[in-house]
């Protein structure tokens, strides 16, 4: 298999009732010079034999690595990098198992990412609905796609791209890849990162198709991630520090009207008041 131009990142774990349908949207682009690789989390169902399939089919699109062991019972970080670490092509656009591509996805962010040379990265609109109904969501992700993505903005305000909509510059010197001392929201962090090497650039299309059923990872309680992402950046980026400050104490705040734990009131109480008052503040005038 060649190297191809852009090779498509799909994590998977027990998608066997939805990976057929993101491998047939991946199959129908506009356009062709792309790879699948594929890493699957040792799934429990059909997942891989619904690959191996398709692989029979297309043994020049398709890549699979199966973890012996499931690593998301410590991280997803680990399933996600390997399937990061199959890509070859000069860029990864990602797709998780229980989406959908639109025919001209690869297409226009090639497109766009190749005359916007300043952009590291590029998102777009995606349509969401719901796997049971297929009710479409309206606006579901909308505030993802209209938010700054400065590096100051994501660690003041929280993550505000939309995983499955990216497609990023393969740096082979210096390759992305996401941190695997977070257990579940590794994509944050990987942004921030990702924000320092060049702006992340959006496209107002509807290119992706978000599924919405139980076993979303994005209904997961991401509380600890979230500390843990802001720890890392204030110790490996300190200038950051303010943005940091400002962002956990929101945390604590909104943690609080939420469960009304007296540990949260007591988080307050630890951030200095001038940036605790100022990060509620601009969390009501920004956010």
């Amino acid at each position: 298999m060649g190297k191809k131009t852009v090779s498509i990142a799909m994590p998977i774990y027990n998608n066997g009732s939805f990976v057929s349908e993101a491998i047939e949207s991946c199959l129908s682009q506009s356009f062709q010079d792309f790879e699948i690789c594929i890493a699957d989390d040792c799934s429990t169902d059909n997942s891989v034999d619904i690959i191996r399939k398709y692989m029979d089919r297309y043994p020049d699109k398709i890549k699979l690595c199966v973890q012996d062991k499931n690593m998301g019972r410590h991280t997803i970080a680990i399933n996600v990098n390997q399937a990061f670490d199959m890509c070859e092509g000069r860029y990864i656009a990602i797709l998780e198992g229980d989406d959908v591509m639109l025919p001209n996805r690869l297409e226009e962010q090639l497109e766009f990412l190749e005359n916007n040379p300043d952009c590291i990265a590029a998102t777009h609109q995606c349509e969401v609905f719901d796997s049971q109904t297929a009710q479409v969501y309206k606006d579901f992700f909308r505030w993802l796609n209209t938010k700054n993505r400065t590096t100051a903005y994501l660690i003041k305000f929280g993550n505000h791209v939309h995983t499955p909509t990216v497609m990023f510059r393969n740096l082979p010197q210096s390759p992305f890849r996401v941190n695997p001392s977070i257990k579940k929201m590794v994509d944050w962090y990987f942004f921030i990162e990702m924000s320092m090497h060049g702006k992340i650039g959006h496209q107002d299309r509807v290119l992706t198709r978000y599924r919405r059923h139980s076993t979303n990872i994005s209904r997961s309680d991401f509380v600890e991630d979230i500390l843990l992402t802001l720890a890392l950046v204030e110790g490996n980026y300190p200038q950051y520090i303010s943005e940091v400050q400002q962002c956990r104490a929101y945390l604590y705040f909104s943690q609080l009207r939420k469960k009304r734990d007296i540990k949260y009131l007591k988080a307050m109480f630890t951030i200095n008041p001038p940036v605790l008052a100022n990060a509620l503040l601009s969390a009501l005038i920004e956010k």
